[in-house]
């Protein structure tokens, strides 16, 4: 039987995940009637960074123990998240580019490619 998800689609599945659940739980943390952050910018900022931290980890942590980290992948997550970001969050949203370089950009670096350094010891 062939195998449905090679390392390919595992990280692809990954990276997509890594942003689908900290947009997700943006979702629940703006007014969409006033368009403002509940409770405050800070505590979004900091869910958001939470939120997509725990994912990397808990996906470099599983491809670690399969033996199957590889360089490739913090520039994976990295690239998807980012196109995703140009797609829906600057695109769709509205975000401006300056914002999203200044917070958005230097979390996803920190954040993939620490949990990279990290497991890849």
């Amino acid at each position: 039987m062939k195998k449905i998800f090679n390392f390919n689609t595992i990280v692809l599945g990954g990276a997509i995940t890594a942003w689908i659940v900290p947009m997700f739980v943006s979702f629940f943390m703006i007014d969409p009637v006033t368009m403002e952050y509940l409770p405050n910018e800070t505590v979004f900022k900091i869910t958001m960074i939470l939120s997509s931290a725990v994912v990397a980890f808990l996906f470099f942590r599983k491809i670690k123990s399969r033996g199957i980290l590889q360089v490739q992948v913090p520039h994976t997550f990295l690239l998807v998240n980012v196109l995703l970001d140009i797609l829906f969050l600057m695109g769709a949203l509205g975000m401006p580019v300056i914002e999203w370089t200044t917070t958005v950009l230097p979390m996803y670096i920190v954040v993939f490619y620490g949990g990279y350094l990290y497991f890849g010891k």
